[in-house]
């Protein structure tokens, strides 16, 4: 039995803001007297059909020559996974999204030519192989292990809520200037899958002028979501924040913390507005459900159910105890459940396990 001392965490940093809370992750496991070295691997790569694509494997087959990991926490399907493979290091493959859906999406949303097709199947062959060949795969909720076990119905799964927080870090912090009574979002709108809820926000804004509408986010269909909100009065959008001091003043002033998701793997906006007090409003989706408490926490709404939307928005901001109680219930059961101790050792036994049996 080989014993892991050297974990390399590869993880795309321009996504999931995932150099700042896998920060917190390393000073976790190092604890356990595992050192490790965490990489961008959007700097690893080229995009497809780049010339430098040969030099960047030589330098990432370098780093893997010099740095020696005896384990791999692989974040998302990635190209690095064929030199991985090929020098034997056992890896973990982390699934944060329905990834059959976003590449379904991608062939219906974006008018593909030669090249981007090309692409499309390059990326799904990629996929495949981080499924096939991953030591365990780790989806983020239940609701992706589902969806990942349908297709892989013969290998090692285990979820870990890698999206976890630390509590402290979350506390308020005066700066947003916002009129109240207010509704706030941050969310993306760069998988129209998931953006495409929003369509139903200009029903909802049009039928409650008295509340204020924040967005902040963005994205390539952005413009598609925007072109009938911005006639409202009461809708303003921010662009995106700075993460995460901007977003903890945004998060500190709004009244209630809204999410329109057509998909979502968890919600990492959802823990950080539950660690913030707030109380929850979001679509009935994906992993959604396992990041608050329906009746508790906030509420969950069906997809496309306007009347809903409405009738919970209005039921807390007339209720300041029960939207008191939402979140002061919302910060504890998200500190208890994504918190980075947790993780750590939930990640510790899932090495071991494999050790023991390797």
């Amino acid at each position: 039995m080989n014993t892991v001392n050297k974990l390399l965490i590869i993880s795309p940093f321009s996504t999931h803001n995932t150099k700042f809370h896998f920060q917190n992750l390393i000073q976790v496991l190092e604890k356990f007297e595992i050192s490790c070295k965490l990489i961008d691997s959007h700097l690893q790569i080229p995009r497809f059909f780049d010339i430098r694509k040969y030099k960047k494997r030589k330098e990432f087959n370098k780093l893997l020559k010099e740095y020696n990991p005896d384990f791999i926490i692989l974040d998302g399907h990635s190209e690095l996974v064929y030199p991985i493979i090929q020098k034997k290091i056992p890896f973990f493959f982390l699934v944060r999204g329905h990834l059959w859906k976003e590449e379904e999406w991608s062939k219906e949303t974006i008018n593909t030519t030669i090249k981007q097709k090309l692409a499309i199947k390059r990326k799904h062959k990629i996929m495949e192989k981080c499924f096939n060949e991953a030591a365990i795969i780790i989806p983020i909720s239940n609701f992706l292990k589902n969806v990942v076990q349908k297709h892989f119905p013969n290998k090692k799964i285990k979820v870990i809520h890698i999206d976890a927080r630390q509590p402290d870090l979350w506390v308020d912090k005066k700066g947003a200037e916002l009129k109240h009574p207010c509704v706030g979002l941050v969310q993306g709108a760069g998988i129209w899958g998931k953006t495409k809820e929003m369509e139903i926000l200009p029903k909802i804004i049009e039928k409650m002028p008295e509340v204020n509408f924040y967005w902040a986010g963005d994205g390539i269909y952005k413009n598609k979501i925007l072109s009938e909100l911005v006639n409202f009065k009461n809708f303003k959008w921010l662009g995106n924040l700075e993460y995460p001091n901007q977003v903890k003043e945004f998060l500190t002033e709004i009244d209630i913390y809204a999410m329109f998701s057509g998909m979502d793997g968890l919600g990492q906006s959802i823990i950080e507005a539950s660690l913030m007090k707030k109380p929850i409003i979001s679509s009935n989706v994906g992993g959604i459900p396992e990041t608050l408490q329906d009746g508790k926490t906030g509420f969950l709404v069906n997809e496309g159910d306007v009347e809903e939307w409405i009738k919970k928005i209005s039921k807390i901001l007339n209720n300041h105890q029960l939207a008191k109680e939402m979140g002061e219930n919302g910060r504890k059961y998200v500190s208890q459940k994504f918190n980075w101790d947790k993780i750590g050792s939930e990640i510790i036994s899932l090495i071991k396990e494999y050790e023991t049996k390797n």
